[in-house]
């Protein structure tokens, strides 16, 4: 099992585009780190359906979409690899579309680190932008790992309010 993170671009407007700066992985076990620039994402990309689960924060609707362009195959990696998105876990069992990775990371973790890199890459600050995509697979990680172990996950609202939301998940 692994935790996966990408960074993109972001366009003159400030929207993410589909343009791979980073795509990390860190092992949920191990917590090794690897880390993909966009010349060497297909080794990533032809390793994802072998994995047992992917983690990640918006993974079905962002990550493995903007994937699924680099990897030239007919089927979109959603469609191949088997997932966990707590985003979307968040969201069914909250009902709330407004819970963020910092949202989780400060309310289960204790703490958010930088993990939104995508202004950056206008900057050209691509050791920064390694970086963050990296914060981001130790976020998810940890935060899996918490609440398989307690059974329950913390998240805080935009007033800072901490909840509590209990889980079912296995490690």
């Amino acid at each position: 099992m692994i935790a996966l993170d990408i960074e993109t671009e972001l366009d003159e407007r400030g929207l993410y585009t589909r343009n791979l700066t980073v795509a990390s992985i860190a092992d949920t076990l191990s917590g090794a780190l690897r880390q993909y620039s966009p010349a060497s994402v297909y080794e990533l990309i032809d390793q994802l359906p072998y994995y047992d689960r992917i983690l990640g924060y918006n993974l079905v609707s962002f990550d493995l979409p903007v994937l699924s362009l680099y990897s030239g195959w007919a089927a979109p990696l959603n469609d191949i690899c088997k997932t966990f998105d707590l985003y979307r876990e968040m969201t069914r069992l909250t009902g709330r579309r407004d819970i963020s990775l910092d949202d989780l990371a400060r309310g289960t973790l204790g703490k958010a680190l930088p993990q939104h890199g995508a202004m950056l890459a206008s900057l050209g600050q691509t050791r920064r932008l390694y970086q963050h995509s990296a914060n981001g697979v130790f976020e998810i990680n940890a935060i899996y790992r918490f609440g398989a172990t307690n059974h329950f996950v913390r998240w805080t609202d935009k007033t800072q309010r901490l909840h509590e939301t209990p889980v079912d998940w296995v490690f």
